[in-house]
């Protein structure tokens, strides 16, 4: 047998035995970028998970939000806060507050009757809510115990409140306004109108359209101040 036959069968035996350095290297260096990619990735989507977790989180809690809001306005109560002879309704509001009297709902604890006053702070960036119990011998807008303050928003990016206006005239529609003040009716809805074109206003509408003595068909029953509305 000759030295290159010889020399070949050695070489054809080792590389079927195992690899060469150089293919042991290129391996190795496939192999470190395939992790590099992999590393990338699970990192890439552990961030977009992340992002997806924070909108999620942050949706659900404006929609809490605006549930509280429309459910706290809709318990708005016709309650005569003028002087005797001059009926004026327990609710008042700008456009970076308002506040009215209600009948506390059933899962909270607390007297009866409460006062609500939502406001925008912090140059239209937060909304928040402040509770307190109200006066149980005397109509008023003014705090008489302890309150509770909760936040609403805290991304608002600028906002204010209107107050829908019924029409006085069957040829009229509905018109929204900037204030709320010595009214003899609560405002047919309250609307919070945000900045930011792309995000839809809040609208929570009052559940009473007149005092309820008004409404009443007993001849008998009391009507203070229902000439007036």
């Amino acid at each position: 047998m000759s030295r290159t036959h010889r020399h070949g069968s050695r070489y054809r035996q080792g590389h079927e035995n195992g690899l060469t350095v150089v293919e042991v290297l290129i391996s190795l260096a496939l192999l470190g970028v395939i992790v590099a990619l992999v590393g990338s990735s699970s990192r890439l989507f552990a961030r977009a998970g992340d992002t997806v977790g924070r909108h999620a989180e942050a949706v659900f809690e404006e929609t809490l939000a605006r549930s509280f809001l429309a459910d706290r306005i809709g318990g708005a109560l016709y309650l005569d806060l003028g002087d005797a002879g001059e009926y004026e309704v327990a609710f008042r509001g700008d456009r970076d507050s308002f506040r009215f009297l209600a009948l506390r709902p059933r899962y909270e604890h607390g007297t009866a009757l409460v006062l609500s006053e939502f406001v925008i702070e912090e140059g239209g960036s937060k909304l928040l809510v402040r509770i307190s119990p109200a006066a149980p011998d005397e109509v008023t807008l003014e705090p008489t115990g302890e309150i509770t303050e909760r936040l609403l928003f805290d991304d608002l990016g600028g906002a204010e409140f209107s107050y829908l206006r019924q029409a006085e005239d069957v040829d009229e529609s509905p018109r929204w306004e900037d204030h709320w003040e010595e009214e003899r009716r609560l405002p047919l809805a309250v609307r919070l109108d945000f900045n930011d074109p792309q995000r839809p206003p809040v609208i929570a509408r009052t559940r009473l359209t007149s005092p309820p003595d008004c409404a009443s068909q007993n001849e008998n029953a009391p009507r203070s101040g229902c000439g007036l509305l």
